[in-house]
């Protein structure tokens, strides 16, 4: 039975919040205008394949879902990343979990900061070609001992 594991696939608000251009000295920088409208993204999916081919910058995802279930004592409720490109920010309900790079999974307990309804955002940044949610996020219930 363990872990249980509830994926978060489906439309994710996808909101562009800059664009990467390299600057007159070679470094990268952000620039804030002239961005994609926001949009519906299906994930797990790179961005390019959800409408944004050509484009390279920061861009943040958002799911609401609701509170997995009753939870027993012996259970916790992990929030897992299958894969992500480059870099990416995650908060759960306003508080921040975490940064991470590569292209590697990685989780989080969440066990103590879910609610009834909960509002999770993940700003990646990548470049055009790969930037994206292309692993599957989901919850996984486990139990503890």
């Amino acid at each position: 039975m363990y872990p249980h594991r509830i994926r978060l696939r489906g439309p994710w608000e996808c909101e562009p919040l800059a664009r990467f251009v390299m600057g007159a000295d070679g470094r990268k920088e952000e620039i804030a205008t002239n961005l994609p409208a926001p949009r519906k993204m299906t994930m797990p999916c790179r961005w390019s394949e959800g409408g944004l081919s050509d484009f390279s910058g920061r861009v943040r995802f958002r799911r609401h879902f609701g509170y997995p279930g009753r939870i027993d004592d012996s259970e916790r409720v992990w929030l897992t990343f299958a894969g992500v490109d480059a870099t990416a920010q995650i908060w759960l309900n306003d508080q921040f979990l975490g940064r991470q790079e590569g292209d590697h999974p990685w989780e989080f307990d969440v066990t103590k900061i879910l609610a009834v309804r909960n509002d999770l955002q993940v700003e990646v940044e990548g470049e055009a070609e790969s930037g994206g949610l292309w692993g599957e996020v989901a919850m996984e219930i486990r139990q503890v001992a």
